[in-house]
């Protein structure tokens, strides 16, 4: 694998270097046109001047292109033993130092050689010429692009190794699974809210809390919020920060859903890189290698990263991207383990090189409250929430009519308002219980379904309503 990514490195090199010389020669080209350095007399110490800092970018890109035939010419295994890549990597440096010195010196002496000998030329041969220099750019970058993809795809099966030697917890189809689960249209109160916006456009690292009672709609608030972000990174023109998220569950059946390590691996995992077509951040890779080869000798298995290293390589990320890290459901870890997480994000926050956001969910448990009550907090109650539910509650009732769920669809308009009006006002900002009623509201009886009872338990304080409620209900039917 050492000579496999030896190549990569390598490649990548040339990669950069290509785009580098292209766009040098052809911008040199044009300036030399510009400023007239084909037709004009040597006698101009500007132009002179000019002339010698093009030659010396020529020069080293010439050099530099030398270097690379002489690399490539090479097998595999002769350019490894040789150690050639090293001279690939100092003229790569070479060419780019090269080229920025130049740039400078270059470029403010072709403003003087312009200024003296371009009196005359027409405002729109100048525009001309400033516009030929910019459209020519276009092409170059599609090269350099279409180098690195075709370099991504020679590599993909290198750095699915690495990721999944990271972590095999799929997170993404975790997330459309709690996604898919939200009714669209909700959700748009807590994007809007003073704390939510302060927390996401603060310049400095920090936790967000979202908290509040058990079937508040927490963990569909925070797939709303990952997948708002997921959106804006795939729209946004410019580098957006990495994401990674995780929905923790004890009651799944796996049990690394609620442990610390295994969550915040999952989360190296997604910052390393999502996509094994694109290049990994951090050091992961070399780590990987490393261990991979010490256990290749032990003929062993190749060991995990343990928590402190794990936080390691998230703070080594952060040197280079700021981040955005979101965890649902903080209480369904482990009571005695989840203070390990929360050290975790807290040394992530302190010690991070960049900007770290963190969005938390969970529950009102005592040592959670203890450990982030100070964080920028929202509690989802019944005034924040009050919507959404009344939304989802609409919904589910007109969906168990049409389905002819609810009393065989036999509903009519008026039952339907105090169907619907009973279940927002008892609901008490939770949608479990606004589910369970809508599935459980009027059960028809009898092979003629003429005789109708209710097994509905709809709680208003912890009560079961009026049994004139149901009746009435009953008659609303029979009308």
């Amino acid at each position: 694998m050492q000579i496999s990514v030896s190549d990569v490195q390598a490649f990548g090199c040339l990669s950069e270097g290509i785009e580098i010389v292209s766009s040098v020669l052809v911008r040199y080209r044009i300036l030399e046109n510009a400023c007239g350095l084909s037709t004009l007399a040597s006698d101009s110490d500007e132009t002179l001047h000019l002339g010698h800092c093009i030659i010396k970018v020529y020069v080293s890109i010439l050099k530099y292109l030398a270097t690379a035939k002489r690399f490539w010419s090479q097998n595999t295994a002769k350019r490894i033993a040789k150690g050639l890549f090293g001279d690939m990597e100092t003229e790569h440096r070479v060419l780019q130092s090269a080229v920025s010195n130049a740039d400078d010196e270059a470029f403010k002496t072709a403003s003087v050689v312009q200024h003296q000998h371009l009196i005359g030329v027409s405002e729109v041969a100048q525009r001309t010429l400033t516009s030929l220099l910019k459209d020519i750019q276009n092409p170059i970058f599609r090269t350099a692009q279409n180098i690195s993809e075709i370099q991504d795809r020679l590599h993909q099966d290198q750095r699915r190794e690495v990721l999944h030697w990271l972590s095999t917890i799929p997170c993404e189809s975790q997330h459309q699974e709690a996604y898919k689960r939200v009714l669209r249209g909700t959700g748009s109160w807590l994007l809007e809210h003073q704390e939510f916006l302060k927390w996401q456009k603060s310049s400095s690292s920090e936790i967000f809390w979202c908290h509040g009672i058990p079937g508040a709609g927490k963990s569909a608030m925070t797939s709303i919020v990952v997948q708002t972000m997921l959106e804006q990174q795939n729209t946004a023109s410019a580098k957006s920060p990495p994401l990674a998220y995780f929905y923790c569950s004890k009651r799944d059946a796996d049990p690394r859903n609620a442990d610390p390590e295994e969550i915040l691996r999952a989360l190296l995992r997604q910052l390393t890189g999502r996509d094994v077509r694109l290049p990994m951040r951090g050091s992961v890779a070399q780590e990987y290698q490393r261990r991979k080869e010490q256990a290749d000798e032990r003929g062993g298995q190749t060991p995990s990263l343990g928590m402190e290293e794990i936080v390691a390589h998230i703070l080594n990320i952060t040197a280079d991207d700021p981040v955005i890290l979101i965890v649902d459901a903080l209480d369904e870890i482990d009571d005695i383990k989840r203070g390990d997480l929360f050290d975790a994000l807290d040394q992530i926050v302190q010690q991070s090189h960049n900007v770290v956001k963190i969005f938390l969910s969970s529950r009102n448990d005592g040592d959670i409250v203890d450990r982030f009550d100070h964080c920028s907090n929202v509690r989802m109650d019944e005034g924040l929430n009050r919507d959404d539910i009344n939304h989802f509650v609409l919904h589910e009732v007109d969906q168990a009519i049409k389905s002819k769920k609810l009393l065989r669809g036999r509903v009519t308009s008026r039952l339907r308002e105090e169907i619907i009006s009973t279940l927002c006002s008892g609901a008490q900002g939770m949608y479990a219980t606004s589910l369970l009623n809508a599935l459980h509201l009027l059960i028809p009886v009898g092979s003629d379904g003429s005789s109708l009872v209710s097994i509905c338990y709809l709680t208003r304080g912890g009560c079961p309503l009026r049994k004139t409620s149901v009746q009435s209900w009953a008659s609303c039917l029979r009308d």
